[in-house]
């Protein structure tokens, strides 16, 4: 079994340190606000881009 995510979304993963809440409630809320989204969204404050690349997925 592969994944398919892409190393930089890995790496900064590892660097936010899993600073991303774990609770249940979190969860279903990125589930719903986050995973439907398809588009690209631009975080300034870490002057990125976040989003899927073209065959990425998460589960």
């Amino acid at each position: 079994m592969t994944d398919n995510i892409q190393p930089l979304t890995v790496l900064a993963c590892e660097r936010f340190d899993n600073t991303i809440a774990t609770a249940q409630g979190i969860c279903r809320k990125i589930e719903r606000d986050v995973a439907k989204n398809t588009e690209s969204a631009s975080v300034h404050f870490l002057s990125a881009v976040v989003g899927f690349s073209e065959y990425d997925y998460a589960s």
